[in-house]
């Protein structure tokens, strides 16, 4: 049948047309040209009580009612902020409104003409209450970003074949977040001594459609998360950033940020960039009833962000000092002049970087010497410089002997710079375990990474790394659980966790894990060739070529080319399968960059032990970050009891098997 305009809950009209735009109160989508508005719960709701008006006045008291009914709540300051955020998704103003009205002191009214649109549903469709299906609307898989060859020992959170992820200084930005958590405590109720609480932080949204401002944004978001988590890891953790990127992604509203991440508090905002201006908005939100709890914007000319920074910051973590933190928690680095031509491409770099493509790592490496070009001085640049280097050579995209150097030599450069920079600390740990295999070191470089920022997700990740191949397993467990409670809807920490439970030879708890990790995003190949690999070492052949076969869709592999694999394993089983494999391989070997870690694994997995320890020499030889698993893998049992692997083994300087 077809419902009329009566359609939602409570008999109000479920859609809306008015201006450009559509709006879905069940779905709770704001529509423009075809394409999505994001906007904040309380606006949405504002937006809707303006629409059911039809053009009359919405009192304050109305919407006090309405939006916070029974909570105590700065209004005056959360209903402004909530206009101003609507007026941003709406791109209108204030001073010369096309939709909403300010009526002083009064309330407000929608300008344009709005009607309501009618709704087809299937016949004896029963509608539900609007809580239930909005949470339906935004309840699902959550994008994948497949990565392109099997993953080995340990994995970044961007999904390529690689194992590890890795700023930016918005300085009216973060003079704005230290002022919102001031505002907080000032303001508001105290939060319990050593109470500790979680914020976080959603993408700063674009509000045009330039480029330009979409990296913009994921910069300021990622200095938003760096910042904040430099503060007091006892008393504050922040959720990583790839965790952020995926609720708001899968179309999660702040009413689920406590469900989903266990958030107390979230940061959101907006930024816009127009002819040598910037204008950034941000608020506070408590989850707990959506109260905003600090709002504000800020409109600079480019040349003053980092100018702004330098003067206030310093005062605005003083005045954090004495009311939220201990003596000394904020420990913030003070800003620096930076060339603006080396702020902008590090932007840049920094997007192109957390694609973690072959073309993404190349463009954001000829960035990163962009900005070095501009300002050989400028630390994030360097520290960026190193992990794009550290992540072409750990997922194969080139020589780990062509390309860690370079990333060493970046890492020491940024810390000679300026030592303070936790990432920096993270990369040259990272290149001290994987290559170097200098364990102190980088046990050294890694805890000193962590002092100066516990809420890094990625420094626990790799600092469990560390002590895995060392042994240390159940340190590192735990180091991995820290991580994933950091970022927990990480697909690759995800993964990651379910590879160090194989490692451990806890075979079921892997399949768990990894299948939970699934559950997120069935299109993960990463968790499908880790998935596989366990089926294999457990001898359930029908599931390894289906995670196998997935695995191999997932990473490019033509249809043609799946169905002859298939054919060729039904028909000659799967020893001959990887027999193939690895006859394929080495062919490709001679003509480019193939891991001689993989090869020696598809030896391994027919059982011939000979050719096997051929390529592990070589893996050891090109200083493959895969000879650190040698200790633990349990694709290699095959040639473990040979005098030879286990001199190989104390080569690399493992543990004994």
């Amino acid at each position: 049948m077809v419902t009329g305009p009566s359609d939602a809950p409570g008999g109000a009209p479920r859609r809306w047309r008015f201006g450009e735009f559509e709006l879905d109160r069940v779905t709770g989508e704001l529509i423009r040209a075809g394409e999505r508005v994001r906007l904040q719960d309380k606006p949405f709701e504002l937006l809707v009580a303006l629409l059911e008006a039809r053009g009359d006045l919405v009192t304050r008291e109305t919407l006090h009612e309405r939006l916070w009914p029974g909570v105590i709540v700065d209004f005056e300051g959360s209903l402004n902020a909530a206009v101003r955020r609507l007026r941003d998704a709406l791109h209108d103003s204030s001073e010369t409104p096309a939709y909403v009205e300010t009526v002083p002191r009064r309330g407000y009214r929608l300008l344009t003409p709005a009607e309501p649109i009618e709704v087809a549903t299937p016949a004896g469709t029963r509608e539900v209450d609007e809580r239930s299906a909005r949470a339906e609307a935004t309840e699902g898989a959550i994008p994948s970003s497949a990565p392109h060859a099997p993953a080995t020992l340990a994995h970044a959170e961007p999904p390529a074949r690689g194992r590890f992820t890795a700023g930016f200084v918005a300085g009216v930005t973060i003079v704005g977040l230290f002022a919102l958590l001031l505002t907080l405590v000032a303001r508001h109720e105290p939060l319990p001594s050593g109470q500790r609480f979680t914020l976080l932080v959603l993408p700063f949204d674009p509000l045009n459609a330039d480029s330009a401002d979409a990296y913009f944004g994921e910069g300021l978001t990622e200095e938003m998360i760096t910042q904040l988590g430099r503060l007091d890891p006892e008393r504050l953790g922040v959720i990583a950033r790839t965790s952020a990127r995926r609720f708001a992604d899968a179309g999660h509203g702040i009413r689920d940020a406590r469900s989903v991440l266990g958030a107390d508090f979230v940061l959101e905002g907006s930024v816009r960039r127009q002819a040598g201006r910037v204008r950034v908005s941000a608020a506070l939100v408590k989850v707990h009833d959506q109260t905003q709890l600090w709002t504000d914007s800020f409109d600079r000319d480019m040349k003053d962000v980092l100018g702004l920074q330098r003067d206030i910051a310093a005062r605005i973590a003083d005045a954090l000092t004495l009311r939220l933190l201990p003596a000394g928690g904020h420990d913030l680095a003070a800003a620096r002049p930076v060339n603006p031509v080396a702020f902008d491409a590090t932007l840049r770099a920094r997007h192109f970087w957390n694609q973690q493509t072959g073309d993404g790592l190349r463009r954001a490496a000829a960035a990163y010497r962009e900005a070095l070009e501009a300002d050989s001085t400028y630390a994030p640049a360097w520290s960026g410089l190193a992990d794009t280097y550290a992540a072409a050579g750990n997922y194969d995209f080139l020589p780990p002997r062509d390309v860690f150097p370079l990333a060493r030599t970046a890492a020491l450069r940024s810390l000679a710079l300026d030592s303070t920079r936790a990432e920096a600390w993270a990369s040259l740990g990272l290149i001290q375990t994987v290559f170097d295999w200098d364990w102190t070191g980088a046990e050294r470089s890694l805890k000193r990474a962590l002092e100066l920022n516990g809420n890094d997700a990625l420094a626990h990740q790799r600092y469990a790394l560390l002590l895995g191949v060392t042994g240390r397993t159940g340190e590192a467990m735990a180091e991995m659980r820290r991580a994933k409670r950091l970022d927990p809807l990480s697909l690759i920490l995800n993964a990651d966790y379910g590879w160090f439970l194989f490692f451990e030879r806890r075979y079921d708890e892997a399949v768990r894990q990894l299948e939970q990790t699934l559950m997120l995003d069935p299109h993960f190949m990463v968790a499908h060739d880790n998935l596989a690999w366990v089926y294999f070492v457990k001898g359930d052949y029908p599931r390894y070529i289906e995670h196998a076969m997935t695995a191999l869709e997932l990473s490019g592999d033509s249809p043609d080319g799946l169905a002859r694999y298939r054919a060729f394993y039904e028909r000659e089983g799967w020893r001959a399968l990887r027999r193939r494999n690895a006859e394929g391989m080495v062919r490709d070997a001679a003509k480019h960059y193939v891991s001689p870690y993989d090869i020696a694994l598809e030896y391994a997995a027919m059982g011939d032990a000979d050719s096997t320890m051929v390529w592990l020499e070589r893996s050891f030889e090109r200083r493959e970050i895969d000879m650190l698993a040698l200790g633990v893998d349990p694709r290699i049992d095959v040639v473990r009891d040979r005098p030879e692997f286990k001199a190989l083994v104390k080569r690399v300087g493992l543990p004994s098997p």
